[in-house]
Formats: structure tokens, C-alpha cells, sequence
């Protein structure tokens, strides 16, 4: 298991973010607010994460090193969400069917399931590599600044 401090560290940055904990609305919704506008979404990411890197200090090299996975992870993200319209109409026409085959609809499901788990676990290892990424300094005011922002958006 990801260490929770590891995983806030990816929410502080920004792209990881979107990508990691926001890729349901990517993948499901087509962005946030139902946006399917991929150039918008990038601009939202990489304002997020330089803005990140600018509050730390962070230097050139962690700067690329941070676009680099940022960049990754978007693009897995924007083409998970991009086969989810083969995915509605492979489903929708087993669903027209008299008798849909359960099988099929099943293996139409975890073939989605899988998709978005890899994802998952691609994220998660882009945690780990983020956290490489910074110096102790640095992880420690990204987890400040990230408690900061979720006690401010408890429910």
C-alpha cells in the first residue's frame, strides 16, 4: 500500500491530481463539468503544476522530471476516456440483443475494469516517482499546502 503522504504529494502537484484521483471524471464525464476539450484540460494541468513547482522552488531538473509524468499520465488519461465511446457502443449492441450473452457483457465490463486499473496503477507508481522528485523540504510544504486545501473542502 502507497504511503498516504505519497499519495497527497501527487494531489499537491497538480497533474496527478486530474489524472490520479480525478481520472473517473476524465474517464467517465469527459473532464471536469462534462469539458471533452482536451487542450482546455492540459492548460488547467500544466497552470496546476507550475503553479506547484513555482510555491517550492522547484529547479529544472525536478521541473522536467514532474512535466515529464505529468505529460504520461494526461495522455493515458485522454485516451482511457478516448475508448469510452467504443465501449457505450459495444455495449449498447449486446444490450439491443434479445438475450444478451451475460459473458460478453461481462467481458466487455472487465476489459473496461482492466483498462482503468492499469491506469490506476500507473498513477500509483508516478506517486512513488514523484516522490523521488523533491526534496524532504519540498514534500513537506506540498503536504501542508495539500491538508490546507482539504480541510478547507471537508464535507
Amino acid at each position: 500500500m502507497i504511503d498516504p503522504r505519497v499519495a497527497a504529494l501527487a494531489l499537491a502537484v497538480g497533474g496527478t491530481s486530474i489524472l490520479g484521483t480525478g481520472a473517473y471524471q476524465i474517464h467517465a464525464h469527459g473532464g471536469f463539468g462534462g469539458c471533452r476539450d482536451h487542450a482546455m484540460m492540459a492548460k488547467f494541468v500544466d497552470f496546476a503544476v507550475e503553479e506547484k513547482l513555482t510555491d517550492v522552488g522547484a529547479t529544472d531538473a525536478q521541473k522536467e522530471k514532474v512535466r515529464a509524468i505529468r505529460n504520461r499520465l494526461f495522455e493515458e488519461g485522454h485516451a482511457l476516456h478516448g475508448e469510452q465511446a467504443g465501449f457505450r457502443k459495444e455495449l449498447m449492441a449486446l444490450m439491443q440483443q434479445d438475450r444478451p450473452d451475460p459473458a460478453e457483457v461481462k467481458a466487455l465490463v472487465h476489459g473496461r475494469v482492466e483498462a482503468f486499473s492499469k491506469f490506476a496503477d500507473d498513477a500509483a507508481d508516478a506517486l512513488v516517482e514523484l516522490h523521488a522528485v523533491f526534496t524532504p523540504e519540498q514534500r513537506q510544504k506540498l503536504l501542508a499546502d495539500l491538508q490546507e486545501h482539504m480541510d478547507r473542502h471537508r464535507r
